[in-house]
């Protein structure tokens, strides 16, 4: 392959062409996966394993360090059920999170508004939503979620005068 080819084959490879940013975030982002009881076991696994991929590229590929320094919260910090049986071990306490950058609430698997309604009046989701508010009032962390779980940002008001996509 001539030196254009290489060159083009280099433009369309977005890995050759990462940029880094390691003068933005000199250290790993930490990322805290908010685990609850029911927790939809394939939308933490799915979370876990994209920050898993991303920290194997950085470092394989890219040569440089993990990007990404992810922990599981429970409220408790014990460990909770998810939806299909999988037991979720906590690395932490919610309320032992202190310096988390980014903020992931997994799916909860919810499938009908009474259900909806049930889940959020549960007293962990309910301590949830607020540690959500307050922390994001406070530290101004990433915050995101992904299925159901948005309705759990939208208890915390996080999603007040925004608007929001969801698979749900």
């Amino acid at each position: 392959m001539d030196s254009s080819h290489a060159a083009i084959g280099a433009a369309r490879n977005p890995v050759a062409n990462a940029t880094s940013f390691d003068h933005i975030w000199p250290r790993p982002l930490r990322v805290c996966l908010l685990a609850l009881d029911d927790v939809s076991d394939s939308s933490l696994a799915v979370t876990l394993d994209t920050f898993a991929a991303a920290n194997r590229l950085s470092v394989e590929v890219l040569k440089r360090a993990a990007p990404f320094a992810v922990e599981i919260a429970t409220v408790s910090g014990r460990s909770v059920r998810g939806r299909s049986g999988l037991i979720v071990t906590a690395a932490r306490a919610l309320d032992d999170v202190r310096r988390a950058e980014v903020v992931v609430l997994p799916g909860m698997g919810m499938a009908t508004s009474a259900e909806i309604d049930r889940v959020l009046a549960r007293a962990d989701v309910v301590y949830a939503c607020r540690w959500l508010g307050d922390r994001s009032r406070r530290a101004r962390p990433i915050v995101a979620s992904s299925c159901s779980g948005v309705f759990l940002l939208a208890t915390a008001g996080l999603l007040d005068g925004r608007a929001a996509t969801t698979t749900w």
